[in-house]
């Protein structure tokens, strides 16, 4: 199988990634058994499934542990051998510490790197009041199990599985901006508050995303509610349009993650 690779915002290690799906592609028609990835970033994921439309291929699933997770593994499969998806190599681990201590994210993340665990094996992580849910690929569930003792200074107890996952929130600034119009460049430089030459120049440079892909052309008006970032600058949301002032200026809203 040889995926359709034309599309511009396709960096020299996605090609490394596709040509190793590729690999798995004809490993899962030639045995009849599914093929899995590691763990993938939103990142990757949405160029997944745009070189999959591209390339016509739908023998393939995204999944994480569960319906909303962010980190997902892809699977493929040989044509028409699956009515639902495949059995994933995942396992919930349950990360369980007194209620009045509280881990964090990096926390967690940080203990399983220092067990040299690749980060390809970790999934999403959920922290919650006296209790973190981790996904992780099968093979190292064994190693956290056994050698996850404390996440930083607090004791903590592992188990296989997890009845309950944690509601998780995500912390967020509202701001309300004006600019000249709705490109790219504009929202940019109202969310970061840099010059448009400069929200340019990191746009042309590949330094920022909308829903997870490159935008390169600061002339891009990206829609309401979608998700954008510019590397070192971190995480936004253009939330909506809101009319136009006396000065003929567009009100929008912005969202920043913390």
């Amino acid at each position: 199988m040889k995926l359709n690779l034309s599309n511009a915002q396709i960096t020299d290690e996605d090609r490394i990634f596709f040509r190793s799906v590729e690999d798995k592609i004809d490993l899962a028609e030639k045995h009849f058994s599914p093929k899995f990835t590691f763990f993938l970033d939103e990142r990757v994921i949405a160029l997944t499934e745009r070189v999959f439309a591209d390339s016509h291929y739908n023998d393939y699933y995204l999944y994480g542990g569960y319906d909303s997770a962010v980190r997902k593994i892809l699977a493929v499969a040989p044509p028409y051998s699956y009515a639902n998806s495949p059995e994933f190599p995942i396992k919930a681990l349950t990360i369980s510490y007194r209620k009045n201590d509280e881990l964090t994210h990096r926390d967690v993340l940080g203990s399983l790197m220092a067990l040299d665990i690749k980060r390809k094996t970790v999934g999403d992580i959920l922290c919650g009041s006296g209790k973190t849910v981790v996904f992780v690929v099968d093979t190292v569930a064994e190693t956290v199990l056994q050698d996850l003792k404390k996440v930083g200074k607090i004791g903590v107890k592992v188990t296989e599985g997890a009845d309950v996952l944690p509601q998780t929130k995500q912390d967020m600034i509202t701001v309300e901006k004006t600019v000249a119009s709705l490109r790219l460049d504009c929202i940019i430089s109202a969310a970061l508050g840099l010059s448009r030459e400069k929200s340019a120049a990191l746009i042309k440079n590949g330094l920022v995303t909308v829903e997870h892909l490159i935008r390169t052309a600061p002339d891009f008006e990206p829609p309401e509610d979608c998700t954008f970032s510019a590397r070192g600058y971190g995480k936004f949301v253009f939330a909506s349009a809101n009319g136009v002032s006396k000065k003929n200026r567009i009100h929008i809203t912005i969202k920043k993650f913390v």
